[in-house]
């Protein structure tokens, strides 16, 4: 057991119902064999948690900076990925889409609320730091970088329950949701039944 199971464990995280039994080779080895230089605490968590992954309740946290997405600074976290059968949550499609727009040297790990990425940077003087991107930032791709956190330890240790916040002056009027999404909304359904 990784230093990092009882934290998310304790925030419901749990396999993606897509990503089961789809790992037939380590992500952290596959990463690394790619050139992909990650630390050694993100690689700790693939050898644990190899697949993608999502938490049945919502998981927030506070990054060094804000980024304009943060309600009330806080970013809600989706999803980490891992190894998963639908390439919109599988770790290597999603580099490879993103890849022209992000770069090499980041690594995109999760997704938060606005579909905004979150990302490691894995080459340079940065390495191992937590970003989010805004994907909608027009502009210097650098500036549309938010630091989150010095490392993944600490990501992992800034990951808190969300207290429950009613907003009565928002109305949705429409949506389109991601496969990660619609499996924590499932979840979310489950668990209310």
């Amino acid at each position: 057991m990784s230093r990092f199971s009882h934290k998310l464990s304790a925030l419901g995280y749990h396999r993606l119902r897509d990503s089961s039994n789809v790992v037939q080779w380590q992500p952290a080895l596959e990463l690394m064999n790619r050139g992909i230089n990650i630390p050694k605490d993100y690689e700790e968590f693939l050898n644990e948690f190899p697949e993608t992954g999502i938490f049945d309740r919502q998981v927030v946290f506070l990054g060094q900076d804000k980024s304009p997405w943060a309600s009330n600074g806080e970013e809600i976290l989706e999803v980490l990925y891992g190894c998963c059968h639908n390439p919109d949550d599988d770790i290597f499609s999603v580099r490879s889409r993103y890849i022209e727009e992000i770069g090499e040297s980041y690594l995109a790990f999760g997704e938060v609320t606005g579909a905004n990425l979150l990302c490691m940077a894995c080459a340079g003087e940065n390495v191992g730091k937590i970003y989010v991107w805004d994907h909608e930032y027009v502009g210097q791709v650098a500036d549309s970088f938010y630091l989150a956190f010095d490392n993944f330890s600490e990501f992992i240790d800034g990951l808190a329950e969300r207290a429950e916040v009613r907003d009565t002056t928002t109305k949705l009027t429409g949506m389109a949701l991601s496969g990660a999404l619609r499996e924590r909304a499932f979840e979310m359904l489950k668990k209310n039944n």
